[in-house]
């Protein structure tokens, strides 16, 4: 009898170990949590040619202002970024979170390329493990020419999800 219960418990240790290497992955649950960002309306946040990613856009085709509520964190999965600048240019396109209320800046992930023979670089950032910004933070996105420091036009998709924050 003590060694099924001692089978019994060690089955039941090892079970409890596989749940909990689980339990911290973050992934939506619903799809309703899944949503698409963009840089709508030109927002500066921090400095010329940055731009605020302050519109969600709903999969009806409207468009509503972007914050994370409190008791949430937002998981960026991915960005897009697509850049016009002069053919050739070396480019670094940045995203990185942003608190409005103090105008401080903490960095993400950054990609450089160079401009292509029209003057466009397009930018695709995967995490796959993603990037977690806090509630009372914002998403804030940019491209700069690397040869000037110049800032360039730009715009930002973001993709990410809702999730609990613990």
């Amino acid at each position: 009898m003590r060694q099924l219960a001692r089978r019994f418990l060690a089955v039941a240790v090892c079970a409890s170990w596989a749940a909990s290497a689980h339990a911290g992955s973050l992934a939506p649950t619903r799809a309703s949590q899944l949503v698409t960002l963009s840089t709508y309306n030109a927002t500066s946040c921090g400095g010329a040619g940055s731009q605020l990613v302050d519109r969600v856009e709903g999969s009806d085709g409207s468009n509503s202002t972007f914050s994370i509520p409190a008791g949430q964190v937002f998981v960026v999965t991915d960005v897009e970024m697509n850049v016009r600048t002069v053919a050739g240019t070396p480019v670094r396109a940045t995203i990185q979170r942003y608190q409005g209320a103090t105008g401080k800046s903490f960095f993400i992930d950054n990609q450089y390329l160079t401009a292509d023979a029209n003057g466009f670089a397009r930018f695709t950032m995967n995490f796959s493990q993603g990037r977690v910004v806090d509630s009372g933070l914002g998403l804030c996105a940019y491209a700069v020419e690397t040869n000037s420091f110049t800032f360039v036009v730009s715009n930002a998709v973001v993709h990410g999800f809702f999730a609990r924050d613990n």
